[in-house]
C-alpha cells in the first residue's frame, strides 16, 4: 500500500495563503498588540522591514519559538528596581505576578492559530495535478491543518491522519497546534533556576520560572503525537510518497517512525520545491537511517502539473 505524507507546501502549491507570514498578516489585522508583544520577544520591532522579520522569525516559526532573548530578559529582569521597601527581599511573589501578566500573552498564541486556520477558504481551490492521489488501499499523514485532501480530492477522511490537528470534525480531528521541540533551551533554564534557588536569588527564580514556563507553553512534545503513528502498524507499506514537507525541524523524529514502522523496506518518493533544498532534505532521509537506494527525489514541477 501506499502511504502519503503532505506538508504545509502542498497546500501553498494550490494557492493558499497557509504560511506562517500568512498567519502573521492575519495577527497584524486582527491582534496588532498581540503581535507586537509577540514579536518584541524576539528583538523584532514595527522599524525592521519584512526581510528581517521572516528571517528572524517567520520563515521557521516553530524552530524559532524557542530563540527568545533569554541572555536580555534575564539582564533586564535582574536590574529591575521594584520600589518596595524591602528591597529585594521577598521580591519573587511580586516578581512571579509581574511576569505572570508580561507572559500571559503566550497562551492566546494557539486560539489564534485557530481563528486564522478557520479564515482558510477552500471553496474557488482547484486539483493542481494529475497524479492520482485517490487510491483504495492508501494512508494519507498530513500535518497541514486545512481539509484540501477531503474538499477538493474527495479522499474519505478516515484515510486521513492530521497529526498536529485540524478544524475537520472528522474521526481523527483535534485542533491545531504549533510549537518547537528545543530540549536543550528548557533545559538550560531549568538549571539556571536550579542555580538560582540555590543561592536564593529571588529575582533570578522568577524571571527564569517565567521563562520556563514560556518555553513549556510554545514545546511541542511529538512524543505525544506519535501515537497516530500506530495507524502504520503491521501495514504492508511498500511505497512513501512525500509532497510538499521540508524534512526537517521538529518533525524529522516521525520520519525514522515511519521508516521503522514500515520495515525499512519502503521506496521513498520525495518532491522538493527548489533546488536548494533538494540535498538538505536528501540528507535528513539519510539521517533519519532510511537507505538511500530507497530514495528517490523529484522535483515538484513533475508533481504540480495542471
Amino acid at each position: 500500500m501506499k502511504l502519503f505524507i503532505i506538508g504545509n507546501g502542498f497546500d501553498q502549491g494550490h494557492r493558499l495563503p497557509t504560511s506562517y507570514w500568512n498567519f502573521r498578516e492575519f495577527l497584524k489585522v486582527n491582534y496588532p498588540e498581540f503581535l507586537y508583544d509577540f514579536e518584541s520577544h524576539y528583538e523584532i520591532y514595527p522599524g525592521y522591514d519584512d526581510d528581517a522579520k521572516k528571517a528572524m522569525l517567520w520563515n521557521d516559526l516553530e524552530t524559532n519559538l524557542a530563540n527568545i532573548d533569554t541572555i536580555e530578559i534575564i539582564e533586564n529582569a535582574v536590574q529591575m528596581d521594584m520600589g518596595l521597601e524591602s528591597g529585594d527581599f521577598g521580591i519573587k511573589d511580586t516578581l512571579d505576578q509581574y511576569f505572570e501578566e508580561e507572559y500571559k500573552y503566550i497562551e492566546r498564541l494557539a486560539v489564534y492559530l485557530k481563528e486564522w486556520v478557520a479564515t482558510i477558504d477552500l471553496k474557488d481551490v482547484k486539483q493542481k495535478t494529475s497524479f492520482n492521489l485517490s487510491f483504495e488501499n492508501a494512508l494519507y499523514l498530513n500535518f497541514n491543518y486545512t481539509a484540501v485532501l477531503e474538499e477538493v480530492y474527495e479522499i474519505d477522511d478516515i484515510d486521513i491522519v492530521h497529526i498536529h490537528g485540524s478544524l475537520n470534525n472528522g474521526p481523527f480531528g483535534d485542533d491545531p497546534i504549533l510549537g518547537h521541540g528545543n530540549i536543550t533551551r528548557m533545559e538550560e533554564i531549568q538549571e539556571q533556576a536550579g542555580e538560582a534557588e540555590e543561592k536564593f536569588d529571588e529575582k533570578l527564580m522568577s524571571i527564569c520560572g517565567a521563562i520556563q514556563r514560556y518555553y513549556e507553553e510554545t514545546y511541542k512534545n511529538i512524543k505525544d503525537y506519535m501515537y497516530k503513528l500506530d495507524r502504520l502498524r503491521g501495514k504492508c507499506i511498500d511505497e512513501i510518497i512525500s509532497i510538499g514537507h521540508s524534512i526537517a525541524g521538529v518533525d524529522l523524529p516521525y520520519f525514522s517512525s515511519i521508516d521503522k514502522l514500515s520495515q525499512e523496506q519502503a521506496k521513498w518518493i520525495v518532491y522538493y520545491y527548489w533546488e536548494g533544498e533538494k540535498q538538505a532534505m536528501y540528507n535528513s532521509l539519510l539521517e533519519c537511517g532510511i537507505d538511500p537506494d530507497r530514495i528517490e527525489m523529484r522535483q515538484s514541477d513533475e508533481f504540480y502539473d495542471l
